[in-house]
């Protein structure tokens, strides 16, 4: 029996890694001049051949394309020189609102990519594992970024159901029409919010765990964990409600859903060949 020198849990001898924690054991080879015919198996090797992985190359390589198709759509949205003319002489025109929204629309789409363009970066840094603890940060940095955002709107949230259940309270309740309403909307929209932001804020933790593993394994040759279920669930998701959009717009939302679905798709496959090259 071969008992895990980092959780103690006993293992046939023919298992290459714990079945409790994951821990891969080191293979003895024989050793000629004195120096070992067969590399030990470790995690540093494992994180470097899952990074080399044509999976990985080609997932970031569709990510970068989806981030220029983004780019595009930001500066592609009509408006030309006669809006902005308008809408800058007669307050409330008929330009107005619509240059006003797409300004607005174009801000928000901005910051948003120029955060995925910090993961983007983390993505092909990490592929050329000399610098794979700089891709590593950004990747954390991005996956914080996402955790801050989503656990704003949560509080938020969570602010306009306290405000929405005081305001039904105070007024003696359904007998004012008004603060009802306020109440009902709070106990619909709140836990559908919530049910949106909270499962990503557990997404992002746990890609920030699998983050620190793989920097880890890097770094002091320890054993990776595998790449959580949940996280390869989650992604499922993403991609079939980017299919389910792919027809809600013009040329480009098509183009921008088709490349997420394939991003999407092609990081869950790496993920699953991970996982199935470990418990092989």
């Amino acid at each position: 029996m071969k008992i895990c020198n980092k959780c103690g849990h006993e293992n046939e001898n023919s298992e290459l890694y714990c079945r409790t924690c994951g821990h891969a054991f080191a293979l003895s080879a024989p050793k000629y001049g004195g120096k070992a015919a067969g590399a030990v198996l470790g995690g540093a090797e494992e994180v470097k051949k899952a990074l080399r992985s044509p999976l990985f190359f080609f997932a970031a390589l569709v990510f970068s394309a989806l981030l220029v198709l983004r780019f595009i759509n930001i500066f592609s949205m009509d408006i030309s020189a006669d809006d902005i003319i308008s809408s800058m002489t007669t307050y409330g025109g008929p330009y107005y609102r619509n240059f006003d929204f797409t300004l607005g629309t174009r801000a928000v789409m901005g910051i948003g990519t120029l955060f995925s363009v910090v993961f983007c970066v983390g993505l092909w840094l990490i592929r050329s594992v000399k610098n794979a603890d700089s891709g590593f940060t950004l990747i954390k940095v991005w996956a914080i970024i996402k955790i801050v955002f989503l656990g704003i709107i949560c509080a938020l949230v969570l602010f306009a159901l306290v405000g929405g259940v005081t305001s039904f309270i105070i007024s003696g309740g359904f007998d004012d029409g008004l603060a009802s309403g306020l109440a009902a909307a709070a106990f619909i929209i709140v836990p559908l919010l919530l049910a949106l932001t909270v499962p990503g804020i557990i997404y992002y933790v746990k890609l920030l765990l699998l983050v620190k593993s793989a920097r880890l394994a890097l770094a002091n040759d320890w054993s990776v964990k595998n790449p959580p279920n949940y996280i390869i669930a989650v992604n499922f998701i993403l991609a079939f409600i980017s299919l389910a959009s792919v027809f809600s717009g013009g040329i480009m939302t098509f183009l921008i859903c088709v490349a997420d679905i394939v991003y999407l798709l092609l990081i869950n496959l790496w993920l699953i060949k991970i996982r199935q090259s470990r418990i092989s």
